[in-house]
């Protein structure tokens, strides 16, 4: 600043003692004088922003005596609560030439430090990714899980097995349940228990879901008459290990169902499911 406030004065000299039959060098000096003068109005706006600054953060005599053996201390020195955001920031330009990165996969990224000494570190990121398939790994995770499934473990122990053995999901460094169930419906894996519940018929006798469906009648109206006994054994059982009722497919039986939609006047407004 004081090299401006030096030319600002001596322009001003100059203008002063220019006679001013000379109009053109006096016009000539006092533009110089007002540039000289506009000079020193931002060199004093940069002094003053400079003074309202905090001054840097000084090191302590400990933290002096690491860094002359930088190589040994650094270690401690950033895990150090004395040392600030800042202040690692600033170390980490400072050993740091440049970063290479290299996407190899979709949730895979290669990373290669290059330290100022000329030496280099790798590593590799892995950012989270919006599709499940995507990730690196995923045909082996899809048959470790029919794998798993098959030895009739549930989704939760299924979801616990596999991020125990290194696998993720798109968007976590673990396996989810949710992400297990997903798989197993794209696959159509689903236990014995659903396939049962879902089928119409099994080994050629109806479940109450088809034989209701079949009637057109919801299943609470044939729960109803095997709870009561008026549909029973033999045209009736229970099959092991659920206990799912199934019914025998036979003309006269379904003869009588039949009849009974129709006598007891529910056969339209019952809905199938």
């Amino acid at each position: 600043m004081s090299q401006a406030r030096y030319d600002a004065t001596v322009a001003r000299h100059r203008y002063e003692q220019v006679d001013p039959a000379y109009r053109l060098v006096a016009a000539e000096l006092e533009r110089e004088w007002e540039n000289t003068l506009r000079a020193l109005r931002q060199a004093q706006e940069a002094a003053e922003r400079f003074a309202q600054e905090p001054d840097a953060p000084t090191l302590t005599a400990e933290h002096r005596r690491q860094l002359l053996n930088l190589s040994q201390t650094l270690p401690e020195l950033w895990h150090r609560n004395g040392i600030c955001h800042v202040q690692r920031k600033a170390l980490l330009r400072s050993l740091i030439a440049r970063v290479i990165a290299t996407r190899t996969a979709a949730d895979r990224i290669e990373v290669k430090i290059v330290w100022v000494s000329g030496h280099f570190s790798q590593g590799v990121v892995i950012p989270p990714i919006l599709r499940q398939r995507e990730t690196t790994g995923y045909a082996t995770m899809v048959e470790r899980i029919h794998q798993l499934w098959r030895d009739g473990q549930r989704d939760t122990q299924i979801a616990t097995t596999l991020s125990r053995e290194g696998f993720r999901s798109a968007r976590s460094a673990h396996v989810s349940t949710a992400t297990v169930l997903k798989i197993r419906h794209q696959h159509q894996w689903i236990s014995p228990y659903q396939q049962y519940r879902l089928a119409d018929t099994i080994d050629g006798m109806w479940t109450v879901r088809g034989l209701a469906r079949h009637l057109g009648v919801g299943r609470d109206w044939l729960y109803n008459r095997i709870r009561s006994g008026w549909l029973g054994a033999p045209d009736v059982m229970r099959r092991p290990p659920y206990g799912h009722y199934l019914i025998r497919d036979e003309r006269a039986l379904l003869d009588r169902l039949r009849a009974e939609v129709t006598q007891s006047g529910r056969g339209e407004s019952a809905s199938p499911l």
